[in-house]
């Protein structure tokens, strides 16, 4: 489980620090901005809102899909269900 966590929080930090980059040098609104603030701060319990944002983003064209990205954001999915589920069998 700690594995898990080193994990997590390291992929936390991967996606907080490339959107903050996409944040700098794309031309986003102030409310694309303030959404995608709050997604960054869910981000360590939940991904939800940020996949609902860089979803929109790639399918308007605001930015390039990046599989690497998209691979991160999916797999720390991932691991919010696997915890989800850890946590009731154990």
């Amino acid at each position: 489980m700690a594995s898990l966590k080193e994990v997590n929080n390291e992929l936390v930090r991967d996606l907080i620090e490339e959107f903050n980059k996409i944040k700098m040098d794309n031309n986003l609104t102030l409310v694309q901005k303030e959404h995608l603030k709050t997604a960054l701060l869910e981000l360590s319990r939940t991904t939800g809102r940020l996949v609902q944002i860089y979803g929109q983003w790639t399918k308007d064209g605001q930015i390039i899909r990046d599989n690497s990205l998209k691979k991160k954001i999916d797999h720390l999915s991932t691991l919010y269900a696997t915890f989800s589920i850890l946590r009731k069998w154990l």
